[in-house]
């Protein structure tokens, strides 16, 4: 994002930087292709199938929190996330 965005524009401040940033986000989410990602935008992993794969098995369904996770941790984020204990 950095090379994508950030460092291709004069920004005259915090404030547009900030809202040229939050402009450039959904692109970088929902159209562009990430290597790391397998060439998928981070949207398609979020939300990729869940069919059963080709040996016939059922994928077992995942929530958003783990998908964020994985996501994350693919691209080199350490993210803690404290679990939900309210279901105990």
């Amino acid at each position: 994002m950095k090379y994508e965005e950030v460092y291709l524009k004069a920004y005259s401040g915090g404030r547009e930087a900030k809202a040229g940033i939050d402009d450039y986000f959904p692109f970088y989410n929902t159209q562009r292709p990430h290597q790391d990602l397998g060439y998928r935008t981070p949207v398609e992993v979020l939300h990729r199938d869940s069919t059963p794969s080709d040996d016939h098995s059922i994928e077992r369904k995942r929530s958003p929190v783990s998908e964020l996770v994985d996501l994350g941790n693919s691209v080199g984020l350490s993210l803690n996330v404290v679990p939900n204990l309210s279901n105990s």
